[in-house]
């Protein structure tokens, strides 16, 4: 039925609009009007259904002169276990660069097994290093990211695996400064590895 009002709603534009050009006068303007509003509400009720967000972002972004540039940096995989069970983990590091702001900020996107991606933090940097270690000693391993600020700022932050099977952010773990050299091991030999971070003046 739908479709039947919309090939009928096609053919009055067509004729009103040939009535208007063979015979332009009041009446058949307000005809052709009458058919235009008519199939104008008859495809937005159509295009309704749909995602409009999208469709029109990507005519409007342009004009508002919004440009994003998103680019995979690296990505790391690995198994931990929770409650006897195996727990797959994935994350992704991408680069996104804002034309308006001029930054460039690092997004640390997460998946446990099939879930959905979750984004674990944002940081400015660049030179992303990910890998894994049993820093804790309880038989899973925590996920280090170090990354740099500038020329010569070095960070890293350390991630665990929480009582949800989800990774979460250890308080107190994002640690750098300038010209800083960061490692992470076990110098005391009590299982457990510490985070030595020194620079240039201490």
């Amino acid at each position: 039925m739908k479709v039947l009002s919309e090939i009928v709603a096609l053919i009055c534009v067509v004729i009103s609009g040939l009535w208007l050009y063979s015979q332009p006068g009041y009446e058949a303007f307000l005809v052709f009007i009458a058919a235009i509003s008519t199939i104008s509400r008859l495809a937005y009720t159509r295009f309704k259904n749909r995602d409009r967000t999208i469709f029109f972002g990507r005519i409007l972004n342009p004009l508002m002169d919004w440009k994003e540039k998103r680019t995979p940096l690296n990505s790391i995989s690995f198994d931990t276990i929770s409650k006897a069970k195996a727990i797959h983990h994935e994350i992704n590091v991408w680069r996104i660069w804002d034309g308006n702001e001029h930054t460039e900020r690092l997004e640390l996107r997460y998946r446990k097994g099939r879930s959905s991606w979750l984004t674990l933090i944002w940081f400015v940097g660049h030179t992303v290093k990910m890998e894994t270690k049993d820093i804790n000693g309880d038989g899973n391993p925590e996920l280090l990211v170090t990354y740099h600020c500038g020329a010569h700022t070095k960070v890293i932050n350390i991630f665990r695996v929480g009582y949800s099977g989800f990774l979460e952010h250890i308080p107190g773990s994002e640690i750098g400064s300038d010209f800083c050299s960061i490692n992470v091991e076990d110098r005391d030999g009590d299982g457990k590895c510490e985070v030595y971070a020194k620079n240039k003046n201490w």
